[in-house]
């Protein structure tokens, strides 16, 4: 498996934990509606921000390493 395709699949995974089913994974509220919080933070704030960074991460690594500026011939 190419890593193009590798950061493709990572990408899908991260998009749908981030903003799909994965929200549920610790939305869940505990007693009587009070969320929970990691350091202080809301836990599914950072849960989505933690998917988005690597989203972030995913599309730096794939514009340095595929979408490479070429110059093109003078016509």
């Amino acid at each position: 498996m190419n890593s193009s395709r590798i950061l493709t699949l990572l990408f899908a995974i991260a998009t749908l934990m981030g903003t799909g089913p994965g929200l549920y994974l610790v939305g869940s509220p505990t007693e009587e509606g009070l969320a929970q919080s990691l350091l202080g933070v809301p836990a599914l704030y950072a849960w989505v921000a933690f998917w988005f960074l690597v989203q972030a991460g995913i599309i730096l690594m794939a514009s340095h390493r595929f979408w490479v500026h070429r110059d093109e011939p003078a016509q």
